[in-house]
């Protein structure tokens, strides 16, 4: 197999698959001419590099050819960019600035495009008031499109040995099983169509994984899916981000009772590569997932609030240094950072921990009132010390109180 064909890709966008029929790229540098009075030689001046512009004619075709149609139409309508896998370039964040769609009659099953993408860049425009949050949120949307990059480029089966899938299919079914233990752990759903819907992304994830070959974006975008389905089944957002700490934490047990890969071969060293692509893949989303649930709960302290939070960084950080991969080792590393940032926004009004010792034995309301005049704190006092008896809690020891 020559060069060329070996780096040939299906072309998709936001993992809709289409034909490439021709592809073209400008590029270049932005260049300005200046032509004085009475001078002969000219000045071009360099303003740096242009954007590049992926102009691709494409097609999708088929019995069922309209879904496919509909479903890169609606692609190129979503705000923000997205990643496009081109069958030349590789993987590419662009924009799609435009999409013109041509269909006859007398062709039939078959759906044309002249479709145009912007690099996507990052804008480095300067702002008066810096919006953090605004901030967070692209952070987010990075984070999510490097690890998809770093999925896709790194999963791969393709010509290896039979162990080397059923070692990939033993970590994919693993981090199933936990899947499926969220879903029964689950305190408060917020309805039952929403249980249906993940237990139904779930079912779609499994299938696509037993014919699984390489990091596919359908893979990634079901994967994806899933994670984000079980953090919408509870109403509480504090709730859905314990969760998805103790599925971070659920993916090192994982890790540490699959069977060791001693790296011996070339072959062997895949198969640990794609399980480490599983593993970290999955920590990601959930750190991901954590994180935007951490920056709209509402937490009881200050000292709570930091705690989740710095259970987030851990894993965020311990990725991007395990990722060797330098655009997510990046995003991760400015998640971790833009969290610190949000993190005095999202807690100004939160209350602090204090440590009080009542002189002699008293009811815990008596307690909350005599500091603060406000018994709805009674309850917070009884659960954050564990305390089985309100009426007589003894004098001379030391309890946490949220100075409300």
């Amino acid at each position: 197999m020559s060069d060329w064909e070996k780096r040939f890709r299906r072309a998709y966008f936001r993992g809709v698959p289409f034909y490439v029929e021709t592809s073209e790229l400008t590029t270049g540098r932005r260049v300005v001419q200046h032509e004085f009075p009475d001078q002969d030689i000219p000045y071009a001046e360099d303003l740096g590099k242009k954007g590049q512009v992926f102009q691709i004619t494409g097609y999708v075709l088929g019995e069922d050819y309209f879904n496919t149609r509909d479903a890169l139409i609606r692609a190129c309508e979503k705000e923000g960019p997205g990643t496009l896998i081109h069958p030349y370039l590789g993987i590419k964040k662009v924009q799609c600035e435009s999409l013109n769609l041509r269909e006859d009659r007398r062709e039939g099953r078959i759906a044309t495009f002249q479709l145009s993408f912007l690099e996507a860049g990052e804008n480095r425009f300067p702002s008066a008031i810096k919006n953090i949050f605004s901030e967070i949120l692209d952070q987010f949307r990075e984070v999510i499109t490097d690890v998809e990059a770093f999925f896709i480029d790194g999963l791969d089966l393709v010509n290896l040995p039979a162990f080397v899938f059923d070692s990939a299919k033993q970590t994919v079914d693993s981090i199933t099983t936990l899947f499926e233990e969220a879903l029964q752990t689950v305190k408060s759903p917020s309805d039952k169509d929403k249980v249906a819907e993940v237990t139904y992304k779930l079912e779609r994830f499994k299938s696509q994984s037993e014919g699984m070959l390489q990091g596919s974006p359908q893979l990634f975008e079901s994967f994806s899916e899933v994670i984000e389905a079980l953090g919408d089944l509870s109403t509480e957002n504090t709730e859905s981000l314990e969760m998805y700490l103790t599925l971070a934490q659920g993916i090192n047990e994982v890790e540490e009772e699959l069977p060791e890969i001693f790296e011996k071969t070339s072959t062997r060293s895949k198969e640990k590569k794609n399980r480490d692509i599983l593993l970290s893949t999955a920590r990601v989303l959930f750190a991901v997932n954590a994180a935007q649930k951490f920056i709209d709960s509402d937490f009881r302290s200050l000292e709570e609030a930091q705690e989740k939070r710095e259970e987030i960084q851990s894993i965020l950080i311990e990725e991007a240094e395990e990722s060797k991969n330098d655009s997510l080792y990046q995003s991760l590393s400015q998640l971790h950072a833009s969290l610190t940032e949000v993190f005095p926004q999202t807690s100004q009004e939160l209350s602090r921990i204090i440590e009080y010792t009542p002189p002699v034995t008293m009811p815990s309301l008596v307690i909350i009132y005599d500091l603060f005049q406000d018994p709805e704190l009674e309850q917070d006092l009884l659960d954050r010390n564990k305390i089985i008896h309100p009426g007589f809690i003894p004098g001379g020891e030391s309890l946490e109180v949220l100075n409300g």
